[in-house]
């Protein structure tokens, strides 16, 4: 199981900080990880949470069925809304307000099968579910809900202690991780260069700080096409 004490060793080892000095402080690594890394991982791989939205408490006045979703629920910073469930597809709003489910996206909808099924045979006599997300809190809603409340399917951030990170994807958390930390040891060293003294040159291992960009990118890019790839197929009504 990852947590950000495991990435921070990992990291450090990685840099050789058992037979050197880096520029940066435990607490620096942390909030690069928390700042950044954290960030761009969760865009690509995101953790899903199941939140209850009272309508009547998050609309926002005057706009028409226009309701603000909480930035931030329980340590995990909403993204966005991935789906939006009313009360009559199946799923007991008044059963809870936040329910976290994982990252695993096939596997949630899996979960949700029956609510699903229920959608499709409501589908001849109810009107589709159609929405907007409206960054960076906003949802307005073209169904006009009889029900106080809806459910949302919220794509989120993992926690900050990395903990929710399921383990087929640790490997590439620990790569995007080193190179993010990198970065900022990249651009602290680019300044010096090398450093002369008067009894000779210190390298400043360059080689690999320089390389680092086109990795990360590179690392960015195949997760972005897998998201693409398993990615749900997003619906689009036309009145």
């Amino acid at each position: 199981m990852i947590n950000i004490n495991v990435l921070v060793n990992h990291v450090k080892a990685r840099l050789g900080t058992s037979v050197r000095n880096i520029e940066l402080s435990d607490d620096a690594i942390i909030s690069i990880l928390q700042q950044e890394t954290l960030l761009t991982f969760s865009t690509y791989m995101p953790f899903y949470c199941l939140y209850n939205l009272e309508l009547e408490k998050a609309a926002i006045q005057p706009l028409a069925n226009t309701y603000r979703v909480p930035e931030e629920v329980e340590g995990f910073k909403v993204l966005e809304v991935q789906s939006v469930i009313p009360a009559f597809s199946g799923v007991a709003a008044s059963a809870y307000s936040f329910a976290p489910m994982g990252s695993d996206l096939t596997s949630i909808i899996s979960m949700m099968a029956s609510t699903r099924t229920a959608n499709t045979m409501a589908s001849a006599i109810m009107p589709p579910e159609t929405w907007q997300w409206i960054p960076p809190s906003m949802l307005r809603l073209y169904t006009r809900y009889t029900m106080a409340n809806v459910n949302l399917l919220l794509k989120t951030t993992h926690k900050e202690d990395f903990t929710t990170v399921p383990l087929g994807a640790v490997e590439t958390l620990k790569k995007l991780a080193l190179y993010d930390v990198a970065l900022d040891i990249y651009g602290i060293r680019k300044h010096f260069s090398n450093i002369n003294t008067m009894v000779a040159q210190i390298e400043l291992d360059m080689d690999f700080f320089q390389s680092v960009p086109d990795k990360r990118d590179e690392l960015v890019e195949r997760m972005r096409k897998e998201q693409l790839k398993y990615g749900p197929t997003k619906k689009i009504y036309i009145a």
